[in-house]
């Protein structure tokens, strides 16, 4: 954990979006705090002071102590009932709009819609704070890290810029102090690499 992350003094409107946010799981309000506040906080340390504030899911994964059980004194079919599926309905099982998960590549992603639309929460949190992602173009994590999401540190690059980062400059393996040096020199190849072409041609 960084010293950002530990030293973070959480000011009135911080608090005011986690009591706003507490029922969401934690993992999730942590992606969208950083995300909001454009800070770096981990999910441990959304969870501390979830439980300062005593702040909670409203989820425990328990039986209530006492509680009777649904079908206690019926046998056999019951038949249809309040809760049974109409036609048209859909399931409950379905994640809702909002929901966050995480792809195999370790990118966030965030259900836009209904049945099964998914969107790269970098993308939306680019798009919502800066503006559309021009055609030829991506967005790179400045310090590398997929699950920081603040718009500090997402940065737009063309496509031949991001190939030399990767091909020729091993941001993969890169210090996180040494990526902000080598995009701005990416930047540089592939333009001085774009410039010889034209003048080739």
């Amino acid at each position: 954990m960084s010293k950002h992350q530990c030293r973070l003094k959480y000011q009135p409107n911080h608090l005011e979006f986690l009591t706003n946010n507490q029922e969401m799981p934690r993992r999730e309000l942590t992606v969208f705090f950083n995300a909001e506040f454009g800070t770096t906080q981990t999910e441990c340390s959304i969870k501390t002071i979830c439980t300062k504030l005593g702040l909670k899911t409203g989820r425990t994964g328990q039986l209530v102590k006492g509680g009777e059980a649904w079908n206690k004194g019926k046998t056999g079919y019951m038949g249809a009932n309040i809760t049974s599926f109409k036609k048209g309905q859909p399931s409950p099982t379905i994640s809702p709009v909002g929901w966050l998960r995480q792809t195999v590549d370790g990118y966030m992603e965030i259900k836009t819609a209904n049945p099964n639309v998914f969107r790269l929460v970098h993308h939306v949190v680019y798009e919502n704070h800066v503006g559309k992602i021009p055609k030829g173009h991506v967005i790179l994590f400045r310090d590398g890290d997929t699950k920081n999401c603040a718009v500090d540190n997402l940065v737009l690059i063309k496509r031949d810029e991001l190939a030399v980062l990767n091909r020729r400059l091993g941001w993969g393996s890169a210090h996180e102090e040494v990526k902000p040096v080598l995009i701005n020199l990416s930047k540089l190849m592939a333009g001085t690499h774009r410039k010889i072409r034209e003048l080739s041609a």
